[in-house]
């Protein structure tokens, strides 16, 4: 893993605002995760995504990992918590964390590319299937509006 600052994609402040809106302060498990971009942003996580996003996260100590749960952390959290003071919808909390992250705009080469730098390995492409297999199994069971207001609810 590379030790100097990383730069921001717009993804890993989509993952930084998933976790948030997947959890709230006391964290999301994976499958959370990627039901909440989903709801942000209409789309799934690449593993590619996630493993490089976590890796950039967890150095910087924005987000962190607590037993099966990813947690906001450290600065991310300061502000996040000051902000909500306010109104905030899902898509709000996206601008925050690209606006905290300093992130660059959307590229969708980014999403199928392994950042060797960055690289939250133990986060398998195996694992990223099985997180969205059963969200999108809960998301069948429960319709779409159901998931959401489950989502958004806690």
């Amino acid at each position: 893993m590379n030790y100097a600052d990383p730069t921001y994609q717009w993804s890993d402040a989509w993952l930084l605002a998933a976790i948030a809106v997947g959890g709230g302060l006391k964290g999301a498990m994976l499958k959370e995760v990627v039901a909440a971009g989903d709801l942000i942003n209409r789309s799934l996580f690449t593993p590619q995504e996630l493993r490089s996003g976590l890796a950039k996260l967890f150095h910087r100590g924005y987000a962190m990992p607590l037993g099966d749960r990813f947690v906001i952390a450290g600065d991310a959290r300061v502000e996040l918590e000051a902000a909500l003071q306010h109104p905030f919808s899902s898509f709000s909390v996206m601008q925050f964390f690209e606006n905290f992250l300093n992130s660059r705009p959307y590229d969708s080469l980014d999403r199928a590319r392994d950042d060797p730098d960055w690289c939250f390995a133990e986060l398998t492409d195996e694992v990223v299937a099985s997180a969205c297999a059963q969200y999108q199994s809960e998301a069948e069971t429960l319709g779409t509006e159901a998931l959401k207001q489950s989502i958004l609810g806690k």
